[in-house]
């Protein structure tokens, strides 16, 4: 679920390119527009990672996609939004232990804090949602998360999931594939793989 400007709680699969959602900029929470879609697959059955954490929440999330983990601190009561690591995780990297970023309303105004992740799961559902924000990140189930997937770069990652989607359309017509949802294909995690021999490891993470 993703907080709206107009006070509603609403599924991904709700969401529009006309909603503004809660995310971090550099110094606060606001409401940020939706800019575009990197995947919206609600045929797809997609492997995720489902974290469950101490204070209740749950995400599902892809393995390559990135998120934000810290060290628990049990003294920090309240953490500001300059404290957000600069470098995102892929998901993946995640362990039972480490704390993710959540946030809550007081009054008028948010805060953000730890919570540990208690439980870590490996789920297959059908559903692919990821939108990309003016701001590169997002909040889903009050969990602070980045937009980004595979790629930590905003221009690179456009430029490589247009391609990749080029890929999946001649595949279609090369092998008579009519699945619409078939949008990542199964070579992208061999390019993957090369392209962390390629760029920065800030950008794609080994």
């Amino acid at each position: 679920m993703v907080r709206t400007v107009d006070g509603k709680h609403i599924r991904m699969d709700e969401l529009t390119l006309e909603d503004w959602v809660l995310s971090p900029n550099k110094t606060k929470m606001i409401y940020t527009p939706m800019e575009t879609w990197i995947h919206r697959l609600p045929s797809a059955y997609t492997n995720f990672i489902k974290f469950t954490l101490e204070n209740g929440k749950m995400l599902k999330i892809t393995n390559k996609h990135f998120i934000y983990k810290t060290t628990c601190d049990s003294n920090l009561k309240s953490i500001s939004i300059e404290d957000l690591p600069i470098q995102p995780v892929y998901a993946e990297k995640v362990e039972v232990d480490d704390c993710l970023y959540v946030v809550d309303k007081y009054n008028k105004n948010y805060k953000m804090s730890q919570s540990k992740v208690v439980k870590k799961e490996h789920v297959y559902e059908k559903g692919l949602y990821a939108p990309m924000t003016v701001t590169s990140d997002i909040v889903v189930n009050d969990i602070v998360a980045s937009c980004y997937n595979i790629i930590n770069h905003r221009e690179m990652q456009f430029s490589f999931f247009h391609n990749v989607k080029k890929l999946a359309s001649w595949s279609r017509l090369l092998y008579g594939e009519t699945n619409e949802d078939l949008d990542i294909p199964l070579a992208t995690s061999f390019l993957v793989d090369l392209l962390q021999y390629i760029l920065p490891n800030s950008i794609i993470p080994s």
